[in-house]
């Protein structure tokens, strides 16, 4: 009979789904990925930007920062998770940016 080969869990597995973290640190974490359900909406409105640029190489410029938002949020808490035991202060500061930057264009939306 074989011995069934368990397979080693991936690096994403085990950064986010580490036991040992605290409920805060993951609630925080998953308020500063809530932005990333808007990507899609956003990767079509980017496609808008090649309509008539008056500069080509800031046209596409403009198109790789906007759709690099997702790469960037999802790095952030990845270093998060990754740097809490070490530094506790920076691992809560991370996910704290990509809440500030919802938090001022929420602000920019509905201002009076």
């Amino acid at each position: 009979m074989q011995a069934k080969s368990q397979s080693k869990p991936s690096l994403l597995y085990t950064v986010y789904f580490q036991k040992g973290r605290p409920a805060w640190l993951r609630t925080l974490n998953r308020i500063s990925l809530a932005g990333i359900v808007a990507s899609p909406v956003i990767f079509f409105m980017s496609i808008f930007i090649f309509d008539n640029p008056q500069n080509l190489l800031t046209a596409i410029m403009m198109f790789l920062l906007l759709n690099s938002y997702s790469a960037i949020v999802l790095s952030l808490s990845f270093l998060s998770y990754s740097i809490y035991p070490s530094n506790k202060w920076l691992a809560t500061a991370l996910p704290l940016i990509p809440i500030a930057g919802y938090i001022y264009f929420l602000g920019m939306i509905f201002q009076a």
